[in-house]
């Protein structure tokens, strides 16, 4: 008896384990941005803020613009909290959590588009400024 409760209980743990991870590993946009929007590493709202974007065409091929980027971000002290291939997006710093991302758009085979984007204006106008000032020295 107590060799098929134990088996039952076990059944019923793995099917709930199951099923949770069908839902949160599921091909299913919405919840994964929820989850991430609860987990506060969500771009979704970057992306949506490209309309109001600061943007630049800068004089260097994709992938070095993006590597320029990188560094730029880690001395600036920037956290990075997602990288995809056309789009990093940060945290101005430890303390300072609010979201950015810079979008970068191949424009030929030497220059780059840039797009700068953030929810506080401020935040968008200080990113843009330390990534342009140090790509032009």
């Amino acid at each position: 008896m107590y060799n098929s409760l134990t088996e039952n209980r076990f059944k019923e743990i793995l099917l709930i384990a199951t099923l949770i991870g069908i839902i949160i590993f599921s091909g299913c946009t919405c919840l994964k941005e929820r989850l991430k929007g609860f987990l506060a590493i969500s771009t979704r709202e970057l992306e949506q803020g490209r309309a109001e974007a600061i943007v630049k065409i800068v004089d260097y091929d994709f992938k070095d613009c993006y590597q320029k980027i990188e560094r730029i971000l880690a001395d600036i002290g920037s956290y990075v909290y997602s990288k995809k291939s056309d789009l990093i997006a940060v945290y101005i710093s430890q303390v300072d959590t609010t979201p950015a991302g810079i979008f970068f758009k191949e424009i030929d085979t030497n220059r780059t588009q840039l797009e700068i984007v953030s929810p506080a204006k401020d935040t968008k106008e200080y990113l843009a400024q330390e990534i342009f000032s140090a790509l032009q020295k």
